[in-house]
């Protein structure tokens, strides 16, 4: 997967939103699974992955447009956000042992 930026978060975070709280974990898996292959296919054929982008997480999301950003206020928001920053610290792990 490519470098995870500020973008990638949010936008992930902004697609959990429309998703059903109960597949909101595996999405987010998924999600992280989905960019990782794609940055192996653009790596592999200079060119990116017809359905998953090009290896960044935030052109992994399927929806091209995603809701507005709503503020921290929001505790659903919130949770989506947590839920994708504690995917990433996880994926990071996984990818130094």
């Amino acid at each position: 997967m490519r470098m995870i930026t500020h973008d990638d978060v949010v936008s992930v975070a902004l697609y959990l939103l429309t998703v059903s709280p109960k597949l909101r974990g595996e999405t987010v898996n998924g999600l992280m699974q989905h960019a990782h292959f794609a940055d192996k296919f653009r790596k592999r054929f200079r060119k990116p992955h017809n359905i998953w982008g090009d290896g960044t997480l935030r052109r992994a999301v399927p929806l091209p447009n995603l809701p507005s950003e709503p503020t921290l206020g929001s505790p659903e928001y919130c949770s989506c956000l947590s839920l994708t920053l504690d995917a990433v610290v996880i994926w990071r792990l996984r990818s130094l042992a």
